[in-house]
């Protein structure tokens, strides 16, 4: 099965999708991720050397978008105002408490994740993020 099949691309896009989501904790930031990882890997299909499963390499590829993504933001870092803050919440004063510390805290979570040396920081993600077992990763 190829990547570039719509059938690999509907069997693994909820997968990356939630790896994407735990990651960064924000689902417009991890709709826009998981489509750039899907578009990364239909134009590097032929780079799939096929010691991995697709799944894995998916995750791969959108563990890079998210580490640039982080990347980037260090380098220009993004101000938030209240409102913007307020927009995203639930209505529910203990709702949006708790949407809002969840989504920090997820942020907070990738943007450490992020400083882990390479070999370590995909073992984890993968592990951890993706739930793909050793054997997958390895």
């Amino acid at each position: 099965m190829s990547v570039a099949s719509s059938e690999a691309t509907a069997e693994h896009r909820e997968a990356v999708r939630r790896f994407v989501l735990r990651l960064v904790g924000d689902e417009i930031l991890t709709e826009d991720l998981t489509q750039e990882t899907f578009l990364r890997a239909r134009r590097s299909a032929s780079a799939h050397r096929g010691d991995a499963s697709e799944r894995s390499w998916l995750c791969a590829i959108a563990l890079n978008l998210v580490r640039d993504h982080y990347r980037s933001l260090a380098r220009t870092p993004e101000t938030t105002t209240e409102p913007d803050v307020l927009e995203g919440v639930v209505s529910s004063e203990a709702d949006a408490e708790r949407s809002l510390l969840q989504s920090e805290m997820s942020s907070c979570i990738g943007e450490h994740l992020v400083q882990l040396p390479h070999p370590q920081l995909d073992v984890v993600a993968l592990h951890d993020q993706a739930g793909l077992t050793h054997r997958e990763i390895a």
